[in-house]
């Protein structure tokens, strides 16, 4: 169960969506740093959104549907760059809250985590975390990495079929 977002901002055919964002989290010896991949995913509802329609079409987002690119326009959707920010600030306050709760704990050596986070973005530019992902899955169809899951098999043929225009969910 996620959090409900009370106004989210739609994308500009009016359907639901949310950002799913990348970040690399390393601790060396104490020092915490946070960083975000430059590229994001707009994941977007496959039919327009109603606030009555409780439907999995209308409030669910789970398909990445569209890329985006740090700060750059998205012709689909006006909340990115100013949401890139925001993201970026609402996951590094998550992560200095859960240091200062310690529950991330410091090894005194080098230990590093990739993650993404599900954002939503509503009407006054306010940034929700939906949730984190420690399992997410990374694939890039340009290197050659071997297929271990179903999903990296499909992801390839998505990418053999339609090269760069697959969208790669």
């Amino acid at each position: 169960i996620q959090t409900h977002v009370p106004n989210p901002l739609l994308t500009n055919t009016g359907h639901k969506c949310h950002i799913k964002a990348y970040f690399l989290l390393k601790e060396e010896y104490e020092q915490w740093s946070l960083m975000m991949y430059p590229e994001a995913f707009l994941c977007v509802g496959t039919v327009p959104w109603s606030d009555s329609d409780l439907s999995p079409e209308a409030q669910v987002t789970i398909k990445r549907n569209v890329r985006l690119y740090k700060r750059q326009e998205c012709p689909q959707w006006k909340g990115w760059p100013l949401a890139y920010d925001s993201c970026k600030d609402l996951v590094a306050q998550v992560v200095q809250n859960a240091v200062s709760q310690k529950k991330l704990q410091a090894r005194k050596q080098l230990q590093f985590e990739i993650f993404s986070a599900d954002i939503m973005i509503d009407t006054s530019h306010e940034a929700w975390l939906i949730e984190c992902n420690f399992g997410c899955v990374l694939f890039d169809p340009t290197i050659g990495q071997p297929l271990t899951t179903t999903g990296l098999m499909q992801y390839q043929r998505l990418y053999d079929t339609h090269g760069k225009a697959a969208v790669v969910n």
